[in-house]
C-alpha cells in the first residue's frame, strides 16, 4: 500500500458485558405447525395455527422480560428472527411432539383456527431434561435462533434496550429512544419458502400487564386475570378452564379488562377545551391548554360512546350508545385548574361521580358546580385516554358492555381498556 506500517492495538481481556436476564411476564407457548396435502407436500407452515392476517396474539409489555417457548411439532427443523430485539437462548428439550399435536388440534380443531388459539400446557408431554445451548448461543444476544424438530426451544427476550446492564429493564416503563407502542413487528421463520407461506405473525408492545394465557384444564378463583387472544378477562366466578367456558364466549364466567390496540398508523387527534368560570383552587401543574371545541368519547373495549342520553335532571345516569352523531354524545372538556369538567353538549349536564365510591357504581349528570365530583383528571395512555374522578378517585369505567342506553360506571384502577376512552372529534 505504500504506506507507513501500523502496530495493532491489543485486544482488550473483555470484549463486551452481556446482561444475564430473568423472566419477569407470564411465559408464552408458541406452536410451530404445517399442513399439508393428500400427497403429504407441505402447503402451509403457520404459527399458533394463524395465519398472518388474523388478529394479533402477542402483545409484550414494554420493559418486561419474557420467556418464549418455541414449541416444535412439525418434522422439520426451523430458524425464529424477532424483529424490534434481541434475545437469548435459555436452553432446548425433548418432548412428544406427536401426542402434543394430537391433544393440540383436539382442543383447537383443524387450521387455520378462526378463533384465538387455545393454549395447551407443555409440561406432560416432556421426555427429556432441559439441553444447554450451543456454545455459540451461550450468553450471547442473538436475532435468530434454530428450532430443531421434535425440541421446545426457549428464549429470554428483554423489551428494552440490549446495552442495559444486569437486573435492568422496568415492566412499564420505556426505555427505547423511540415510542415502540402501538407499531405493528412481526416474529417469523427465516426460511423464506416458511415465511413465504403464512410461518410469520405480528407483535405489538404495550404498556401495561400482561396476564398469563388461559389455559385448558387450569383452574382459576374468582377475580383470577388471563390473557385469551387480544383481550384479557377476569373471572367472575371459580371455574375449570374448559372449551364451554372459554373467555370469549362465556360472559357470565369472564368479563373483559381490556382489548389490545389494533396497529396504529395515524395521529391521535387532541381532545379541544375551553376554560370554566369558576375555575375552583387547585394543585396549579400540569395546566391544560385550553382550545374551545366538543369531542367524543368512545370506549376502547366496546367502541360505545359516552352518551347523555337527553337527560335533563340532576343525578340522572350517564349511559352508552353506539355511534349515533347525536349531541348527546358530544362533550366540551372545561379546564378547571388543572381538572376538567365534563359538559353535555345537548343537555349543559356535567359528568358527576356523585361521591360514590364502590366498583360498578354508575356515573352521572349534574348541573355545573365546584365540587369535586365534577372534576376529573385526565390520564394519557398510549393512544387513549382515562378520566379519574377527584372525589373518588375512581376511573370512568365502560364495563364491556355493549348495549345501547347501558350505564356508564366508576372502578378503580383497572389496567382495563374498559377505562379507557379515544377522543374523536
Amino acid at each position: 500500500m505504500n504506506a507507513p506500517r501500523v502496530t495493532p492495538r491489543a485486544l482488550p481481556a473483555k470484549l463486551n458485558t452481556i446482561a444475564r436476564l430473568t423472566p419477569n411476564a407470564p411465559n408464552r407457548i408458541l406452536v410451530q405447525n404445517i399442513e399439508t396435502n393428500a400427497a403429504g407436500q407441505i402447503v402451509t407452515a403457520m404459527l399458533d395455527g394463524r395465519k398472518f392476517h388474523t388478529p394479533v396474539q402477542e402483545f409484550p409489555q414494554i420493559g418486561s422480560t419474557d420467556l418464549w417457548q418455541f414449541t416444535n411439532i412439525t418434522p422439520l427443523d426451523h430458524v425464529k428472527h424477532v424483529h424490534l430485539i434481541q434475545f437469548q437462548v435459555l436452553n432446548r428439550q425433548p418432548f412428544d411432539a406427536t401426542r402434543y399435536a394430537a391433544d393440540w388440534f383436539a382442543i383447537n380443531g383443524p387450521p387455520p383456527f378462526d378463533h384465538p388459539t387455545i393454549r395447551l400446557a407443555i409440561e406432560p408431554y416432556l421426555t427429556g431434561p432441559p439441553v444447554p445451548p450451543d456454545p455459540q448461543d451461550t450468553i450471547a444476544w442473538k436475532d435468530s435462533v434454530k428450532v430443531p424438530a421434535g425440541m421446545i426451544t426457549r428464549i429470554l427476550v428483554r423489551w428494552a434496550p440490549q446495552d442495559l446492564p444486569t437486573g435492568a429493564g422496568t415492566p412499564g416503563v420505556n426505555q427505547f429512544p423511540y415510542d415502540p407502542f402501538g407499531k405493528g413487528y412481526v416474529w417469523h421463520c427465516h426460511l423464506i419458502e416458511h415465511e413465504d407461506n403464512e410461518m410469520i405473525r405480528q407483535l405489538v408492545t404495550v404498556p401495561y400487564t400482561n396476564y398469563p394465557d388461559w389455559m385448558i384444564g387450569t383452574t382459576y378463583n374468582v377475580g383470577s386475570k388471563v390473557r385469551f387472544g387480544d383481550k384479557q378477562y377476569q373471572a367472575l366466578v371459580a371455574n375449570t378452564a374448559s372449551q364451554a367456558n372459554r373467555p370469549d364466549i362465556a360472559s357470565t364466567v369472564w368479563r373483559v379488562l381490556n382489548t389490545a390496540p389494533s396497529i396504529i398508523t395515524t395521529p391521535f387527534p387532541t381532545c379541544p377545551v375551553t376554560p370554566a368560570s369558576p375555575t375552583p383552587t387547585a394543585t396549579p401543574t400540569p395546566t391544560p391548554t385550553p382550545t374551545p371545541g366538543y369531542c367524543r368519547l368512545k370506549n376502547a373495549t366496546t367502541g360505545m360512546f359516552i352518551d347523555g342520553m337527553g337527560y335533563t335532571s340532576n343525578g340522572s345516569n350517564a349511559c352508552q350508545w353506539g355511534n349515533s352523531g347525536s349531541t348527546n354524545q358530544q362533550w366540551l372538556l372545561e379546564v378547571a385548574g388543572s381538572y376538567y369538567k365534563i359538559k353535555n353538549r345537548a343537555t349543559g349536564l356535567y359528568l358527576d361521580g356523585m361521591g360514590r365510591t364502590s366498583n360498578g357504581s354508575i356515573c352521572g349528570q349534574w348541573s355545573s358546580s365546584s365540587s369535586y365530583n365534577q372534576q376529573w383528571t385526565k390520564e394519557i395512555m398510549g393512544s387513549n385516554v382515562r378520566y379519574k374522578n377527584r372525589a373518588t378517585g375512581l376511573y370512568l369505567d365502560g364495563m364491556g358492555y355493549t348495549g345501547n342506553g347501558s350505564n356508564l360506571c366508576q372502578w378503580g384502577n383497572s389496567g382495563s381498556t374498559n377505562q379507557q376512552w379515544q377522543i374523536v372529534p
